[in-house]
């Protein structure tokens, strides 16, 4: 089968997190896949960990720009692939290609909230988590397919001692957004889990992004200087690697479809601390791992001081959310699911 994804711009993220793991994956079973970037916003490092047997093609257009040429020339380029399958990573790429692809075309929705103004153009939807299906259900006539997201679960190194660290080890790995994936709430959390439970933490934020410098400076306000690390942008093996050493991965997230980085935490057996739809369907809403309020400075600090509290206690608890993450994610299900979604497409089983 060759399957083509498409998306807009090709930066370090969620969605192109998964992509590259899908993408990879479709090649390793093999499947014959490319990847068109559309925008000229592209990370050279997320790039490098493609498979090289995918053909890139980069469209180079400028973000907004309204030139019919880039248009012309993505569906100029769709014509020559003759490709059995054109998988969408953005909703808006249905705007921009002819109406004669539609039989060939999905998109996968990879957060709540996205506008339902393309979703005719496609032939199926398909939502990462029950979150994401159940909001474009409320908000729109359309009802998606839920095909999980799924990682290398078999790369990620456990977590063995459950002895808690001194400082008490906390990270986040997240893009630095926080309307979005609320690091504010966290420094509000950790200001009163350091200064009013007077507990010993330090906190790690591996990522970069736009909230970086406001961070910083709530940092200074809360008087955390010696508390908190910004680590920055780390690939995927370094994250793999490290996951493990510490003793609680917190999302705080305000709006999040899915929650790939718990899943990445369940698996490496440090318990998790979660916040907004996803992460919080993710960790079956606490079964799996621990929750909060959302955007509740004063809950997450409660949670977090009773999990240093009962720390000793937790490895049943991390063993239980490690198996059940890696049966339920990993990625070889997620390729199987969407291949079985292509042939539906294409009326049958692919030659």
């Amino acid at each position: 089968m060759f399957v083509v994804h498409l998306i807009c711009s090709f930066t370090t993220g969620g969605a192109e997190t998964m992509l590259v793991d899908i993408a990879n994956q479709q090649v390793a079973e093999g499947n014959r896949v490319a990847l068109i970037i559309i925008n000229d916003l592209i990370d050279e490092r997320l790039l490098q960990s493609l498979d090289k047997k995918i053909q890139v093609v980069r469209i180079g257009r400028n973000p907004g720009s309204r030139n019919p040429f880039f248009l012309i020339y993505l569906n100029s380029i769709l014509f020559g692939l003759h490709a059995d399958i054109l998988h969408c990573h953005d909703h808006v790429i249905g705007g921009m290609l002819l109406p004669l692809f539609k039989k060939k075309l999905c998109l996968t929705v990879h957060t709540v909230g996205v506008d339902g103004k393309y979703f005719s153009c496609f032939n199926k939807i398909i939502a990462i988590s029950d979150s994401v299906k159940q909001d474009i259900i409320n908000r729109t006539s359309f009802h998606p397919e839920l095909i999980w997201n799924g990682i290398h679960t078999d790369r990620i190194k456990r977590k063995e001692c459950f002895t808690a660290s001194s400082p008490f080890r906390l990270v986040m790995v997240s893009r630095l957004d926080h309307l979005v994936k609320g690091q504010h709430i966290l420094l509000e959390a950790l200001e009163l889990l350091v200064y009013e439970y007077n507990r010993y933490v330090s906190l790690d934020f591996i990522g970069e992004g736009e909230s970086e410098n406001y961070l910083r400076s709530l940092v200074e306000k809360y008087r955390l200087q010696g508390n908190v690390n910004f680590l920055g942008l780390k690939d995927r093996n370094y994250i793999y690697a490290h996951l493990h050493e510490y003793d609680l991965f917190v999302q705080p997230s305000i709006y999040e479809g899915f929650g790939l980085t718990v899943v990445e935490a369940m698996i490496a057996r440090i318990p998790v601390l979660v916040s907004g739809d996803g992460p919080t369907e993710v960790v079956e809403r606490g079964k799996y791992g621990y929750c909060f309020e959302k955007e509740n400075a004063k809950d997450c600090a409660k949670k977090m001081d009773c999990i240093i509290k009962d720390y000793s206690n937790l490895g049943n608890l991390t063993d239980m959310a490690s198996a059940y993450a890696e049966n339920q994610y990993s990625i070889q299900a997620t390729v199987y699911s969407y291949l079985r979604l292509y042939e539906s497409m294409m009326g049958g089983k692919a030659k």
